[in-house]
């Protein structure tokens, strides 16, 4: 389905750029657009670098170990019915996610899923746990937003770090009410 609203979306642009008289103007826009992209891709990567070297040092130090034990006796109240192994993959998850380390987080997230998939017996089906699990992935919370530092950086931001603070609210309050919600529906559901 999705290819076919890709397909329509392109053909609709072309037929767009050919009928309204300005392909040039487009053309030239489409060429710069995709100039800055390439810019702007390769002007993050140095940048970029330097948040994954500074995430790896916290991960060889075990620092996201500690904060994953630190979280997992919170878990287990969110997660009931998990088994230790799921909290543990949970805990790493969420661990990555807040210090930024997005690739790390990925292998961790999929092992919790596929834990919490077995435990549920529900073939699939998502349980509550795994709906909770995509609920707080999709809210982010960050301790370090080390994309957004980069891009504001690249961007010429005098302080690039100083929306730390409210990404560490936002993201907060974002999983808070996700999580509330989450819980609310599965005890709506449960009945």
């Amino acid at each position: 389905m999705i290819n076919v609203i890709w397909a329509i979306m392109m053909m609709s642009s072309v037929f767009y750029m050919i009928f309204s008289g300005h392909s040039e103007k487009i053309i030239t826009s489409i060429t710069n657009g995709a100039s800055s992209a390439v810019e702007l891709c390769i002007s993050l990567t140095g940048i970029y670098c330097f948040w994954c070297g500074l995430m790896r040092i916290a991960e060889e130090s075990k620092l996201t170990d500690k904060l994953a034990r630190l979280l997992s006796p919170l878990l287990k109240r969110l997660f009931k019915g998990a088994s230790s192994e799921a909290i543990g993959a949970i805990s790493m998850n969420m661990t990555s996610n807040m210090l930024g380390l997005g690739n790390a987080a990925t292998p961790y997230g999929l092992k919790a899923m596929s834990l919490l998939q077995k435990e549920s017996g529900l073939d699939g089906i998502p349980s509550h746990n795994m709906v909770l699990l995509a609920v707080i992935n999709s809210a982010s919370l960050q301790i370090i937003p080390t994309t957004v530092i980069s891009l504001r950086s690249q961007m010429g931001a005098i302080e690039p770090a100083s929306i730390v603070a409210t990404t560490v609210l936002s993201t907060f309050v974002t999983a808070l009410v996700g999580i509330l919600l989450c819980k609310l529906i599965s005890r709506l559901s449960r009945r």
